[in-house]
């Protein structure tokens, strides 16, 4: 297990750059090579690059090792970059008026979190994908669930803004997960998903995140 601090282009906010999996990280085109390789050293999975209308390709999908909901932001070009780059995977662009998907949605290898704005006709079709049970929340009176949780398979970093312990520990009920536990990221955001980037073989986490902030995020993750 591997935790290292990043940023790109003086941003800190790293998680919007990426998705990973235990399998596979999913990234736009012509990020840093600083970045690339402090992701493969940390990550330890194959890189996948796409041509991507935005940089924010964390903010636009969700992924495990069994598929992937994108946003209908990404083109069908860039759907066939990653169909050939991982023929085994399922790949699935929503039709959906909300753009930014990875905001709507948290994921394991065998849960999915959903927003109730999701239509409930795509989310078989999610779950087909994903190959999970389907469970639709909100949190914290929010649908930003995605941006308010960062989970692997063994963990989860949740807003500090959630303050109800019944929403805290229903979230490690409902995600089968080993740690939970409240953080903020890079020095006070309260957003985590946009901090951290993890699989269950390491982390990035945003250069400004402090010493507190790094701790408690590796006690979740990587209990």
């Amino acid at each position: 297990m591997s935790i290292e601090k990043s940023e790109i282009n003086g941003n800190p906010n790293v998680g919007l750059y990426a998705v990973t999996t235990k399998n596979f990280t999913l990234i736009p085109e012509n990020l840093p090579q600083k970045f690339l390789s402090i992701l493969e050293q940390t990550l330890k999975v194959p890189i996948v690059k796409i041509f991507s209308e935005t940089t924010f390709i964390g903010a636009l999908a969700v992924a495990n090792q069994t598929g992937i909901v994108l946003s209908p932001l990404i083109s069908e070009s860039s759907i066939e970059q990653i169909r050939h780059a991982l023929p085994e995977i399922n790949v699935l662009r929503i039709e959906f008026d909300y753009f930014a998907f990875g905001n709507l949605a948290v994921t394991t290898e065998s849960q999915t979190l959903l927003s109730p704005i999701i239509p409930k006709s795509t989310r078989q079709e999610i779950a087909d994908t994903l190959g999970t049970e389907i469970l639709t929340i909100r949190l914290h009176d929010s649908d930003l669930l995605g941006s308010l949780v960062r989970t692997n398979n063994k963990g989860a970093v949740v807003s500090p803004i959630v303050e109800n312990e019944a929403e805290i520990k229903n979230i490690s009920e409902l995600l089968h997960l080993k740690m939970i536990q409240t953080s903020t990221v890079n020095r006070g955001s309260h957003f985590p998903a946009g901090g951290i980037i993890t699989n269950d073989k390491g982390a990035i986490l945003g250069i400004n995140c402090t010493g507190l902030e790094t701790i408690a995020i590796s006690n979740a993750l990587f209990p």
